[in-house]
């Protein structure tokens, strides 16, 4: 519907059509609103969206009458059936407006934009941005819903808000504006009055606009403020700020800086090297892979980005660390953990950070730029599948200023750039019992002191618990921490359901990577609708499929479901078998679709659409449930005991090259590969 919008910075309303007034929406109803509007374009389970409209579990059933008042709300008119907005999609409602339906969505945008135009140095751009963002507001977000995860999700909008005003202040005072911006920050000094950095932005503001008595007068003030609510003393920031300004030093007023291209803009001293990250020893022995390591060191002394790509659990990040170890990463090091970070506009601030190069007076773009440009810097970006746009747009920019820098990144996905070369990291091998799986799995038995005999039936056992999980370093080494509490021939029963064995999780590991559960969630939740929707319908195929099967199976336009299933072999979570023209899963990635919701209707509806097309032309598999084997049919075993197709071994003195099936090409699909091994997007 044209029009439609919904206000959420303040007490939540909604507009519809050409109205010139906002619609107030009843009291559950807008809890019902703010859990979807806060969810976008995702399913909101009826269950999470029940909780959190009542704040207990009432059941999903309860929130029928809710749903059906909220969509005559937001489609007045519309029959019963016909919504567009408001939408059914199991196993929950989906709102399905665009961002720019939605104020918060839009603030959210313009901070990011302005940000941007900040780093390209377009400093007017970037206050008129702010000053769009900042008009949207109308009150406290989410003023009239008194749910905790809309009282959670308004200081995190209020937070933001302050910095958009904290930002614009700062842009003016560079314009030369500094009475502008000591009134920019007074809402901002009234809500956070202890904050030390923002009373030094108005210390320095108001120095800047002649005022020297009140500059010192707020210092006071703060040092009196900080003794009677905190009973300790300002930092030292606010310490020096007030010798500077006793001593009228110069560096307090801000000139002025051009609005033209970087390139124009006069160099900043760089700032001292970054030190080699403090990984310290290796805490646990590195497994096989020595192929991988002779290919990363060879791509990252002939690419400016390399991309280790493989499924969550696969090993990525140790490989890098391994490398590092190793001496194969050239020039200086900066690690960058980007799995902590939801906001991609702030990538660029991150790597900032890590490569100690301050942020006064530019963007974290510019200032990385003239601190590296004539340096031989690698930069690792450790886990950011799901900022994978935001890291290619600052790879793209920081590339092309920096002859110097190479980036290595770790990620379920290639970044998608010209001269990518990307690794493929997948499974360790398991079709022996002296793989590296197995050695693997033996090794981490010992470290938690339930060591495993090397007798042929032993053997036989670990090469069943190694091959059921499908080689997956992270899947090995929780089922080998299960041997504290279980015999082996019990974790071997139980591998079967690996989802309900592997729950001990490793504390020291990041949330995403500490469970099975979680390392699979990640990947899944990073999909969109009909990615998601292909992924469970293709889990229902444990012998593989074709295309044929995707497009039967999929209820969707051939182009639609090709580009579904494009995406989920880009991410690693679908593996292309070029040699026999089929797709397979991993079983723990497959499992964990049909387990995730034993009454999603997709399954019957793919079992019965994949008994007649998908037979009749010969394609040779059937649909299973969780934990079933096809009668008669190989292509599961042989697939999955002779290893990762991609792990094929080298001979003596030659770099080995996985099969060109494996490599991905432009737009997430396969490629046919040079003899470097690089695939190149």
């Amino acid at each position: 519907m044209e029009g439609i919008g919904v206000r959420a910075l303040g007490p939540v309303r909604v507009r519809v059509g050409g109205t010139p007034d906002d619609l107030v929406v009843p009291p559950r109803l807008r809890s019902a609103l703010a859990a979807l509007v806060l969810n976008l374009g995702h399913v909101v389970p009826a269950d999470l969206l029940a909780m959190r409209v009542w704040g207990e579990d009432v059941g999903p059933a309860a929130l029928l009458p809710a749903v059906s008042r909220l969509r005559r709300i937001l489609e007045p008119g519309v029959v019963d059936g016909a919504w567009q907005l408001l939408l059914t999609r199991s196993p929950g409602y989906l709102l399905a407006l665009p961002d720019e339906a939605v104020d918060a969505r839009r603030f959210e945008r313009a901070l990011a934009e302005a940000k941007v135009a900040r780093s390209a140095e377009d400093l007017t751009g970037a206050v008129s941005l702010l000053d769009g963002a900042l008009a949207l507001w109308h009150g406290a977000a989410y003023a009239d819903v008194e749910r905790p995860f809309a009282r959670e999700e308004a200081m995190r909008l209020e937070r933001r808000r302050r910095t958009a005003a904290e930002l614009a202040a700062d842009l003016v005072l560079r314009l030369g504006r500094p009475d502008e911006a000591v009134e920019r920050l007074l809402p901002v000094v009234q809500a956070e009055p202890l904050d030390e950095g923002v009373r030094a932005a108005q210390v320095r503001a108001l120095y800047a606009a002649g005022r020297q008595a009140e500059a010192l007068s707020v210092i006071e003030n703060v040092r009196l403020l900080h003794a009677d609510e905190l009973g300790v003393d300002p930092g030292p920031e606010l310490r020096e700020l007030q010798a500077r300004v006793l001593r009228h030093d110069p560096g307090l007023l801000p000139s002025r800086r051009p609005t033209g291209s970087v390139a124009e803009q006069p160099r900043r001293s760089s700032p001292p090297a970054p030190s080699p990250p403090s990984l310290g020893p290796a805490l646990t022995t590195f497994v096989g892979r020595e192929e991988d390591l002779d290919f990363l060191a060879a791509a990252l002394r002939a690419h400016r980005l390399v991309t280790v790509v493989g499924p969550g659990g696969s090993g990525k990040t140790r490989l890098v660390c391994e490398a590092l170890r190793r001496g194969l990463v050239p020039g200086e090091v900066a690690v960058v953990e980007l799995a902590g970070i939801q906001d991609g506009a702030l990538v660029g601030a991150q790597v900032a950070d890590v490569l100690d190069v301050s942020l006064t007076g530019a963007g974290p773009v510019d200032a990385v730029v003239t601190a590296v440009q004539d340096r031989a810097v690698t930069v690792i970006l450790d886990n950011g599948e799901h900022l994978v746009d935001d890291v290619a747009a600052w790879c793209a920019q920081v590339l092309a200023s920096c002859p110097h820098l190479v980036v290595l990144a770790t990620s379920r996905q290639p970044v998608g750039l010209d001269g990518e070369a990307v690794l493929p990291c997948g499974p360790l091998p398991v079709g022996e019992l002296d793989d590296d799986a197995v050695l693997l799995f033996r090794d981490r038995a010992r470290l938690v002191g339930a060591p495993v005999s090397d007798d042929i039936g032993t053997s036989r056992l670990v090469h069943h618990v190694c091959t059921r999980l499908d080689g997956l370093p992270l899947a090995i080494e929780l089922a080998a921490a299960c041997l504290r509490a279980l015999p082996l021939t019990e974790v071997a029963r139980r591998v079967e359901d690996p989802f309900e064995l592997l729950t001990e999780g490793r504390r020291s590991a990041a949330p995403h990577q500490r469970t099975l559960v979680q390392t699979v969630r990640w990947s899944v939740d990073l999909l969109d609708d009909a990615e998601r929707r292909l992924f469970e319908q293709l889990a229902a195929f444990p012998g593989g499929f074709a295309t044929d099967t995707v497009d039967a199976v999929a209820g969707s336009s051939s182009g639609q479901a090709l580009s579904a299933l494009r995406a989920l072999v880009s991410q690693s979570l679908v593996v292309l078998e070029r040699e026999r023209g089929r797709y397979r899963m991993l079983e723990t990635l497959r499992q964990s679709s049909t387990s995730r919701s034993p009454r999603r209707s997709w399954r019957t509806g793919t079992a019965r659409r994949g008994s007649s097309p998908i037979l009749s032309n010969g394609s040779s598999l059937c649909c299973a449930g969780p934990g079933r084997r096809q009668a008669g049919h190989g292509s599961t075993r042989s697939s999955r005991t002779s290893g990762p197709p991609w792990r094929t071994r080298s001979r003596a003195g030659t770099v080995a090259r996985p099969p060109a099936s494996l490599r991905p090409s432009a737009g997430g699909g396969t490629s046919a590969a040079t003899s470097t091994r690089v695939a190149r997007r």
